[in-house]
C-alpha cells in the first residue's frame, strides 16, 4: 500500500525500511475523463499491491469530468503519487512518454485506467524480468485483449475476479509465452534500460493505436524477447476510451495508422491470433 500523508509516522518508517531492500517500480497511468474507471483501478493499487516501493505517475489528458479534481485530492493525501494536468489531449503515446520522463524507478509499468490489478502483479513482474535479462517486456493475461493475452474467464462479476485469479495464476505458476508479435499496453512492464535502448513510445500514432505493435517490434529489433506470462492476471474493461470515438471514427484511426506502422518498418502487419486458454 501507498503511504498515505495521514499515515502514523511509525508506520512510514517500517515501510520505508522496506523500501530500501526493493528496486523503485514507476506506475504510469494515462487518463481521459471515465472518472469511475480510474477510481477503481487505483483503488485495487493501493489494496492489492502488497510491493512496497513503487510511485504512480498520473497523466490526464485534459479530462472534461471530475477526473482532474480527483487526481489533485490522490496527490495531497498519498506522498508518491504524482500528477500531471495536460492543457490538451496529448494521446496516448505522449501521455505515457510524459509520464515515463518523470518516472524514478528501474522498472516502468503502463497501466490503463480501465484495469484492476490483483495481488502479486508488481512482485510477479519483476521476478520474471530479474530471472530473464533476455525479456525487454512482460505483461499479464486478461479477460479482454485483441491477441493471445486474452483468455476466457468464468467470472461475471468483478467482485468473483480476485478468486479466479487466484486460483489461475498459482496452476500457471511461471508459466511464460515468448512466441508472440505484440504486446497491448494496457499493461506492460519492462526495466528502464529498455526504454534508454529503444526509445520511447512513437507519438506518430496520435491519440493512439499500433503504438504498441511499434514499441513491440523495436524491442525484439534491439534483441530481446517479449511475453506474457499467466500467473498474472490483470482485469481489463477494454478500449474505454476508443469506445466513445463511434465506430466510424476508430476505424478511420486503425487504418491511418496501420499505415503508418507499415510504411515506417516495411513490413505487412498481421493480425494478432488468440489463444482463449
Amino acid at each position: 500500500m501507498l503511504c498515505n500523508r495521514e499515515y502514523k509516522e511509525e508506520g512510514c518508517k517500517i515501510q520505508n525500511k522496506i523500501k530500501n531492500i526493493q528496486s523503485l517500480a514507476s506506475i504510469i497511468i494515462v487518463t481521459f475523463n471515465n472518472l469511475n474507471y480510474t477510481k477503481e483501478c487505483i483503488q485495487s493499487i493501493i489494496e492489492k499491491t502488497s510491493y512496497t516501493n513503487y510511485e504512480i505517475i498520473i497523466v490526464d489528458n485534459k479530462s472534461q469530468d471530475n477526473t482532474p479534481i480527483y487526481l489533485k485530492e490522490l496527490e495531497k493525501q498519498y506522498s508518491n503519487i504524482t500528477i500531471v494536468l495536460n492543457e490538451h489531449n496529448y494521446g496516448f503515446a505522449k501521455g505515457n512518454n510524459i509520464g515515463i520522463k518523470k518516472a524514478k524507478g528501474d522498472y516502468i509499468i503502463l497501466l490503463n485506467n480501465d484495469t484492476v490489478v490483483t495481488r502479486g502483479w508488481i512482485s510477479g513482474f519483476i521476478k520474471h524480468l530479474e530471472r530473464d535479462k533476455k525479456l525487454g517486456l512482460v505483461g499479464p493475461v486478461t479477460n479482454y485483449a485483441g491477441n493471445e493475452a486474452m483468455i476466457s474467464v468464468p467470472y461475471r462479476n468483478i467482485k468473483d475476479m480476485d478468486k479466479f485469479s487466484e486460483i489461475y495464476t498459482l496452476a500457471n505458476s511461471n508459466k511464460l509465452y515468448t512466441n508472440i508479435n505484440m504486446l497491448i499496453m494496457f499493461c506492460v512492464a519492462m526495466r528502464k534500460e529498455i526504454i534508454n535502448q529503444v526509445g520511447y513510445l512513437d507519438e506518430s500514432f496520435g491519440i493512439g493505436m499500433f503504438e504498441d505493435d511499434d514499441f513491440s517490434y523495436r524491442v525484439k529489433k534491439a534483441g530481446y524477447e517479449i511475453a506474457y506470462t499467466k500467473d498474472i492476471f490483470i482485469h481489463h474493461y477494454g478500449s474505454a476510451s476508443f469506445k466513445k470515438l463511434g465506430r466510424q471514427k476508430f476505424i478511420e484511426i486503425f487504418n491511418e495508422n496501420k499505415k503508418k506502422f507499415e510504411k515506417k518498418w516495411n513490413i505487412k502487419w498481421t493480425r494478432n491470433k488468440y489463444q482463449n486458454k
